[in-house]
């Protein structure tokens, strides 16, 4: 009779144990999570889900790298400003040339527009005949300043000689040099001549073609 309590008794207490077993097991689920302690092992607590650890990089909205975060990047950005400190396109930058011939710059009008600073008229073509050099009995070296040149720039240039007074190519001899361009203005040229007649006076004067 001892015996058959002793077993029986023995069996309640493990059924006892089983059953403290199975009410003692963890009872949750994954959906919802506080920290990592209420996760199972491996995962951890992100936006109240728990997730394996090695994808703790994809919970939450996935950002477009190639556009500018709203709160930060749109915000910091600054805009492209013009010279004058605008945001239109300016037809004339600062510092350009304006004016009939060029004489003058463009300024800032306000932060969106440039206005011609003067109108300076252009000015009269000076080109003047100067003193020749290595003169010999039949020749000599004739020589020219160009003073300043106008927007209508000369199609041709050169030395006129005689030996009357004011030659031109019905009384004398005229050689071209060319065209001037704009460069030009505060520069010397030359021209040498020869066959001329002994003991004779010439005279010689500049030419421009306009």
């Amino acid at each position: 009779m001892n015996t058959y309590h002793h077993k029986y008794g023995w069996l309640i207490a493990i059924t006892a144990a089983a059953a403290m077993w199975t009410a003692c097991a963890p009872d949750f689920t994954d959906d919802v999570c506080t920290s990592n302690d209420d996760c199972f092992v491996n995962e951890v607590c992100l936006a109240n889900t728990c997730v394996a650890a090695t994808q703790q990089n994809d919970v939450g909205n996935d950002t477009d790298v190639n556009q500018p975060d709203t709160e930060s990047d749109a915000d910091t950005t600054q805009p492209e400003l013009n010279a004058c400190g605008g945001l239109a396109d300016l037809a004339n930058e600062p510092d350009e040339a304006c004016g009939p011939c060029d004489l003058d710059i463009y300024i800032c009008d306000g932060t969106e527009n440039t206005v011609c600073d003067g109108q300076t008229a252009c000015p009269e073509i000076a080109i003047v005949t100067t003193i020749p050099s290595d003169i010999t009995a039949t020749g000599a070296t004739l020589h020219g300043r160009i003073q300043s040149l106008s927007a209508d720039l000369p199609t041709a240039h050169g030395f006129c000689w005689s030996t009357e007074l004011a030659p031109t190519d019905v009384n004398g001899d005229c050689h071209s040099l060319g065209a001037l361009t704009a460069d030009k203005a505060g520069t010397e040229f030359e021209y040498t001549i020869d066959a001329l007649n002994p003991g004779t006076i010439y005279h010689v004067r500049i030419f421009h073609t306009d």
